[in-house]
């Protein structure tokens, strides 16, 4: 009993030992071309927006960025999920605003479906697909470049 026991034991512990801690990172940069963000000034700002899209029942998340003021810069921001990467729509995009401190915005992620904001025809967006992935712990970099449609 003992030894059947130990061996039970054993052999959990060596299973798990194998076992990957599954989840994924999403490394999102964001360029804003000299054509996009001359369109910019202190005077008339913008916010520039992500949305991340999971496909396979996964919530999806968007946060605002940077208020955009007429620099030309990138901005890097990074999504983390657990389990495997499922196919993935990735949108940045720029909406006009009326304040806040130009650069960065220090934001966490929030519930697409509180969002109000959406990007119009002729604001300057990207879009971007990250392929399902089945490893463990994977790690993706997705650049996207903003232009006006």
């Amino acid at each position: 009993m003992v030894y059947t026991y130990h061996r039970l034991r054993y052999t959990a512990a060596l299973a798990l030992s194998f076992a990957c801690d599954s989840g994924y990172s999403l490394h999102i940069d964001i360029e804003l071309p000299e054509e996009v963000v001359a369109a910019y000034s202190e005077d008339q700002r913008g916010i520039l927006y992500v949305d991340v899209r999971p496909g396979g029942g996964f919530d999806p998340v968007y946060r605002p960025v940077a208020v955009v003021c007429g620099e030309t810069t990138r901005y890097s921001v990074e999504n983390f999920g657990d389990g495997e990467v499922p196919d993935t729509r990735i949108l940045a995009w720029i909406d006009p605003a009326t304040g806040g401190t130009c650069g960065p915005i220090d934001r966490s992620w929030a519930s697409a479906d509180d969002k109000e904001v959406y990007p119009d025809k002729g604001e300057p967006q990207a879009e971007g697909m990250v392929q399902e992935t089945s490893t463990c712990n994977h790690s993706e970099d997705v650049e996207l470049v903003l232009s006006v449609s």
